[in-house]
Parts: structure tokens; C-alpha cells; sequence
């Protein structure tokens, strides 16, 4: 089992994406993504994850997640959090908050677990 966190903390006030995570690339089979946020009002936005095989990292594509915990996929403006688990990932799973509004420096930390 290998466990990560992720830039630590993330800003809110613009959309983004976190750095790319070797999952099956690294020899694991099983992704546990928890993120959490404090709260800042107005914020609004989405939250997905990508996957890719690419070690380039220029081809990514949306993953459906088939189960998630907790706030998942939207964030508002109170604190809260999420976690989702993926199994028989790809090489490589990123993170992606996409803003509609509000938000503030610091507001996102985000963690993953591997495991095979």
C-alpha cells in the first residue's frame, strides 16, 4: 500500500488539476481519492477524476466513478468532503475541480491511497 497526499492545499478560486498519480503504472490496481475542503462563501463547482496511459500526460479522459462517499461530485460553499474509490485503473488518474464561482487560496487538500 502506498499512500500520497497531494498538493496539500489547493486553491478554490480557480479551476484545476492535480499532479498526475501513477496508479497502474506503479503497480497498484486500486485508487482511494479522499478530498476535502473548508468553507468559503459562494464557492460552487464540480469535481471529476481523469485517467490516462499516456506518460506523456497529454491524453486524459473523464472516468466514470462508480462509488463515492460523502459530497461527490459538487462543492459548495459549506466545509465538507468526498471520497471515491476506483478500481482496474489506467497508468496514471489526476484530479480535476472545474469553478463556477467564489472560492479562496488554501481551501482544497487532497489524498490517495494505492493499493493492488
Amino acid at each position: 500500500m502506498a499512500t500520497h497526499r497531494l498538493q496539500l492545499k489547493q486553491t478554490g478560486a480557480t479551476s484545476w488539476v492535480s499532479e498526475p498519480i501513477s496508479v497502474g503504472a506503479g503497480g497498484f490496481r486500486v485508487a482511494s481519492l479522499t478530498i476535502g475542503w473548508a468553507a468559503v462563501l459562494a464557492t460552487a463547482g464540480v469535481l471529476s477524476v481523469e485517467g490516462s496511459d499516456d506518460p506523456s500526460f497529454t491524453a486524459w479522459v473523464p472516468l466514470t466513478v462508480a462509488a463515492s462517499h460523502g459530497t461527490w461530485p459538487n462543492v459548495a460553499a459549506g466545509a465538507s468532503s468526498a471520497m471515491v474509490v476506483l478500481s482496474n485503473c489506467p497508468g496514471y488518474l489526476r484530479l480535476k475541480y472545474t469553478r463556477s464561482a467564489g472560492g479562496a487560496a488554501d481551501q482544497f487538500s487532497v489524498y490517495a491511497t494505492l493499493t493492488e
